[in-house]
């Protein structure tokens, strides 16, 4: 069919009042990536066999209404992905024996902030994203000047403070080590900043921490100018979490082509440095390079500022008392996603901030409780 009959099949069926029912998947619709140039919006998708990678990335979530799987028993082919829902965190969300304390739900860290972008590392902590989602202490790290920032925001937390200049972190091994001491999970690099110095205390981290290591934000940008095979040496678990943009950053692969096979790039990279790949999207593809997870919850609203800072904090809420980097990834991002998309009902696609995300996750906890 020529392009010119193809758009005005395209044009028919999104008529108003039409309704359109799409087989398999919708015409013009990646069945691996979800791009399209020209496609068929659904109100309902009927998938054969099985769902498809494409049924969840790049632009499904604006081409198709409703999806519904029809097993026909005919053999599924070719590489399998996980499609991740609520019974799949039972054994992390689940009710609390009464003989516990604080120290049984571990110690999490957010390390970060700067002059410029104080306000990333409160989403990150102000005790509400890593507390809401278990841990049971939790440490925020800043630099010394910006204690009048932070400090107001925090109530359940502690602080440890940084020497720095001009609200850049100075690297002071004694002190670094002091800042990471007794810490289960450590989130670094929300609003950060990038500096000499911070590069500095990222490569002590990587080489010297032995707990769990959530690496986003300017934590990023800073890893991409590094040498990678500092991640094959690392003595702790390492979970980084990219949008296409920092990951393209990373192994140096542009975003357009990263967007076309993310699945490859993420599992390879993951692969190729014994790390957990969490890489951002309209679905969220998580891999340690053997097992690749699709979790596609989230919403709209939840493209603004803050959102990943905010991932970051439950991540290292979770892992302070998970080991599984794979499994914690998992669900911090499911969490997190949930959270979004009660935020965006209260309010709507456009008004919502980060924020009112945070301000959800004890909600989206509770909803993954009742299959407890």
């Amino acid at each position: 069919m020529a392009a010119a009959d193809e758009a005005r099949v395209v044009n028919i069926s999104q008529e108003k009042g039409t309704r359109v029912v799409s087989i398999d998947i919708n015409s013009g619709l990646n069945g691996d990536n979800g791009l399209s140039e020209l496609c068929v919006r659904s109100d309902l998708t009927i998938s054969i066999g099985t769902l498809k990678s494409g049924h969840f990335l790049g632009d499904e979530k604006d081409k198709i209404g409703k999806i519904v799987n029809c097993d026909i028993d005919i053999p599924i082919s070719g590489e399998y992905y996980r499609l991740l829902e609520d019974s799949d965190f039972c054994d992390i969300i689940k009710k609390r024996n009464n003989n516990s304390h604080k120290g049984t739900y571990g110690t999490a860290g957010v390390l970060g902030g700067c002059k410029e972008y104080s306000g990333a590392i409160k989403l990150a902590n102000m005790s509400v994203s890593q507390l809401r989602s278990g841990c049971g202490i939790s440490r925020v790290i800043i630099a010394d000047s910006l204690f009048a920032s932070v400090s107001p925001y925090l109530l359940e937390s502690t602080l440890f403070l940084v020497k720095d200049v001009d609200g850049k972190m100075i690297f002071e091994e004694d002190r670094i080590n002091n800042a990471i001491n007794g810490l289960n999970s450590l989130a670094i690099g929300m609003g950060w900043g990038i500096c000499e110095d911070n590069r500095k205390i990222l490569e002590y981290i990587i080489k010297n921490y032995q707990g769990n290591l959530i690496v986003d934000a300017d934590g990023l940008n800073i890893l991409s100018a590094l040498d990678m095979n500092i991640l094959k040496t690392a003595k702790c678990k390492i979970a980084i979490t990219p949008h296409p943009k920092e990951f393209s950053r990373i192994i140096k692969i542009p975003v357009s082509e990263i967007l076309y096979d993310p699945i490859r790039y993420s599992r390879e990279f993951a692969s190729e440095h014994n790390i957990v790949v969490l890489l951002k999207g309209t679905s969220t593809i998580i891999t340690d390079g053997e097992v690749v997870s699709i979790c596609n919850r989230g919403c709209p609203g939840m493209a603004s500022a803050g959102s990943g800072d905010v991932l970051s904090g439950i991540a290292a809420g979770f892992a302070a008392y998970n080991d599984d980097m794979l499994h914690t990834m998992e669900c911090a991002s499911y969490i997190n996603g949930i959270a979004g998309e009660l935020a965006q009902a209260k309010l709507n696609s456009i008004s919502m901030i980060a924020h009112d995300t945070v301000d959800q996750i004890s909600n989206a906890v509770n909803k993954l409780l009742q299959n407890d």
